[in-house]
């Protein structure tokens, strides 16, 4: 996990859910992202 924030929330075999009270939107989330499905707005 690469959010300083602690705003994801893993899920296995499903998509994570990211915090939106929790996110800070540093963007690191989206580039770390390996096939860049984060947009972070």
């Amino acid at each position: 996990q690469r959010c300083p924030a602690d705003a994801i929330a893993p899920r296995p075999y499903q998509r994570h859910e990211i915090d939106p009270e929790k996110c800070v939107r540093c963007d690191a989330c989206r580039q770390a992202c390996p096939v860049k499905a984060i947009e972070v707005s």
